[in-house]
């Protein structure tokens, strides 16, 4: 499946500042718990490039998608 932008949208590009951070949460414990409000802020480490799902914690992960 592929995903194509419609054509009023080819013009447009995303820069540096349209990006944002997202946190989060990767847990192998099998714990599905929300997220407490308070743990959100803790979430400081960089998503890694990796091919694998990283190691249990907090992550921000940088996206453009809006």
């Amino acid at each position: 499946m592929a995903f194509t932008p419609p054509p009023e949208a080819s013009a447009f590009t995303f820069t540096l500042a349209d990006a944002l951070d997202i946190p989060v949460r990767v847990r192998s414990d099998g714990d599905l718990a929300k997220w407490d409000r308070r743990q959100v802020p803790k979430a400081a480490q960089p998503w890694p490039v990796t091919d694998a799902l990283p190691a249990d914690g907090e992550y921000l992960a940088t996206t453009t998608w809006r």
